[in-house]
């Protein structure tokens, strides 16, 4: 909790135009991009984006295919070929300096690479190696397709369809001399393959033919969910969809030019194309999406709804997990100093004058709290026995109905509230003041500080810590509280941990502290921006708060600082889940993190 504002309280492109070639969708030719995949960038964030993340290397990216959230394989110009972990990029071993144009995968170990001079690569779980160059060198694949566990398919100039029935690649029958930019099938039997000049070929039991077209242009790409709901796109921004019957226009978007299009279910289909354009598919209608980027976008892929990647031109790669942080309008503006949730539909605020909010899984409505003293702390141990504290020493208890004032005082105000049970809470405040609630009564503890105290969290084994003004540290230990020596000034605001030897205590300038079971250490900081709140629900996913509406995670690798949608100082926060996430802080702010309703 933000120490400066019990203070105030108690005291008062760069845009790179990309040209849709008139013979296909690729770019300017590749351009002279950095061949050297580093540096990546991984903590660049982007403005609000719907949950589009920026990562980027410099180097012409135009294929990805992920087998997961912590296994995608991205491709690009002069052979690079990159995996990324959901954090970062790691430059893969390429056996060519080709430039490759797509990739496709049917696991992890079996995923297959095309590219210029009819370039087919593959990787088996450990290296990627050259399996062919069928027909020859002088033209390129430009998409690769393949059934699980059976044929795949590579398409490119001169209407050549490369074919690996298992065993071996061969050139397939084709029945155009036209670049092939995209393929896609639903079995066996029901391959589709589209090009330039509208070129849309079908394959069935018998062969390879030509189908008529709904469009004069070239086609770009090709993708669908079953053999009657299929979906092609165009450079003069068409989108076609095929009912297993009749092509036609689905959308049209004249001022764009898709060059990728994919999706995870009939509901949840993309396209991605120049300047960066990004569209999502409900069911019902198309959507145009934020997008953190101004250049082409070349491809587009992902493991699930949760892990979206697509790539591009100056090495771009745009992240999305589908969820993100949304404003949530409570219709209140005084400020808010914590958070606590018994479950996603039971959340509750506390903040000045003795505001108490409550969610119900819809809306925010206020509750009477009975006093107008401010509220700076709130725990519970079940949904009917929650306590809130602030100024003056007030403590208020809910039973599932109505809040109450409890008839103990603290001698001083009282910042947080922790505890392990209904008959174990503690309550600690300024100058050092430390109460406990045994089921029975509240009762003031002899405390060995009279700094501050800010946070008060109990770990799994029953011993209690505090935290506070100029780095105290304090530890319930065999019925004492101790000072741990931190040898640091700075004031610290909130402690969470998700076990006995993995704590975590934030502070002013950024300052973290970690416990690890042996000794508390300092981490290296990766901001110096205050921090006011710490919460999370495992070792490898905790958030903290602060000011100015800092956000940041910890993924059990590292600190990654979220794109937040507010100024305002964040105060509290509190995790129910991996996707429900509420924090709360200055003028009534209150940010959710969880899915996308855009």
């Amino acid at each position: 909790m933000d120490r400066s504002i019990h203070t105030l309280r108690l005291r008062s492109t760069h845009v790179l135009r990309i040209t849709l070639l008139s013979c296909g969708i690729l770019l300017q030719s590749c351009t002279d991009a950095p061949v050297d995949p580093i540096p990546v960038q991984p903590d660049m964030v982007p403005p609000h984006t719907f949950g589009w993340e920026l990562v980027t290397t410099g180097t012409l990216l135009t294929g990805v295919w992920s087998h997961s959230d912590m296994f995608t394989f991205i491709v690009g110009k002069r052979g690079t070929i990159l995996r990324f972990d959901g954090e970062r990029l790691h430059p893969m071993e390429s056996p060519t300096a080709m430039d490759l144009r797509a990739i496709w995968g049917g696991s992890g170990n079996r995923i297959f690479a095309v590219g210029e001079r009819f370039i087919i690569l593959q990787y088996d779980g450990v290296e990627w190696r050259e399996v062919t160059r069928i027909p020859g060198n002088l033209g390129s694949y430009w998409d690769i397709f393949g059934l699980p566990g059976g044929s795949i398919y590579a398409v490119g100039d001169f209407g050549f369809i490369c074919h690996y029935d298992g065993t071996r690649w061969s050139i397939t029958d084709s029945v155009t001399s036209e670049r092939l930019n995209g393929v896609w099938g639903s079995g066996e039997s029901d391959i589709y393959a589209v090009g330039n000049s509208g070129t849309l070929l079908h394959k069935d039991g018998l062969g390879w033919r030509e189908m008529e077209s709904p469009s004069n242009g070239n086609f770009t790409d090709i993708w669908g969910t079953s053999w009657n709901n299929i979906y092609a796109a165009d450079v003069h921004g068409n989108i076609f969809h095929f009912d297993g019957d009749t092509w036609e226009v689905d959308e049209q978007f004249p001022d764009e030019a898709f060059s990728k299009i994919w999706g995870t279910a009939a509901d949840t289909i993309y396209a991605a194309g120049i300047y960066g354009s990004l569209l999502c598919y409900d069911g019902t209608e198309w959507h145009t999406l934020t997008s953190p980027v101004e250049v082409s976008l070349l491809d587009i892929h992902g493991s699930s709804p949760h892990n979206i990647l697509a790539v591009g031109a100056s090495g771009t790669v745009i992240h999305s997990s589908g969820y993100d942080w949304e404003t949530v309008a409570s219709g209140y503006t005084n400020d808010l100093y914590d958070v606590w949730a018994y479950d996603e539909d039971e959340v509750y605020a506390v903040g000045r004058l003795g505001t108490i909010l409550f969610y119900d899984g819809e809306s925010w409505q206020e509750m009477e709290s009975g006093t107008h003293n401010s509220l700076y702390g709130i725990w519970g141990a079940s949904w009917d026995d929650i306590y809130a504290v602030g100024t003056s020493g007030v403590l208020l208890h809910y039973n599932g109905g109505t809040w109450s004032i409890d008839g103990f005082q603290a001698e001083d105000h009282l910042y947080d509230v922790w505890g392990s049970s209904w008959r174990n809470v503690y309550a600690v405040g300024r100058n050092g003041v430390i109460c406990h609630y045994d089921g029975i009564e509240w009762k003031q503890m002899d405390s060995p500080t009279s700094n501050d105290l800010n946070g008060v969290w109990i770990d799994p084994s029953g011993r209690v810590y505090a935290v506070g003004r100029e780095g105290t540290i304090l530890a319930y230990i065999d019925g004492s509280w101790i000072t741990i020596p931190t040898g640091m000034s700075n004031t610290l605001e909130a402690i969470w941990g998700s076990r006995s030897n993995d704590i975590y205590a934030v502070g002013s300038v950024g300052v973290v502290f970690r416990f690890d079971g042996a000794a508390w250490n300092q981490v290296v900081s990766w901001t110096s921006t205050g921090l006011n709140g710490v919460h999370g629900i495992s070792s490898n996913d905790i958030f903290a708060v602060g000011f100015s509406g800092t956000i940041t995670h910890y993924n059990g690798a590292r600190w990654k600082t979220m794109k937040s949608l507010t100024k305002q100082s964040l105060t509290g926060v509190w995790q129910n889940s991996k996707y429900d996430v509420f924090t709360v802080g200055r003028s009534g702010t209150i940010l959710h993190y969880g899915p996308l309703s855009d």
